[in-house]
């Protein structure tokens, strides 16, 4: 598509390995981490003690 129209196609390229990667994270951590315990963060915390 980039051989085409170099500005639509760098685009649609970038758009569609950013949704890759996003898909491959999501997986990755509902078949490794997702039955774990939320842990607070450092943040969270100090939010709640405000």
């Amino acid at each position: 598509m980039a051989q085409k129209n170099l500005i639509v196609g760098s685009v649609v390229g970038v758009a569609i390995s950013g949704a890759m990667w996003l898909m491959e994270n999501t997986l990755v951590w509902l078949w490794t981490r997702s039955h774990e315990p939320h842990v607070k963060s450092l943040k969270e915390h100090l939010k709640q003690a405000k």
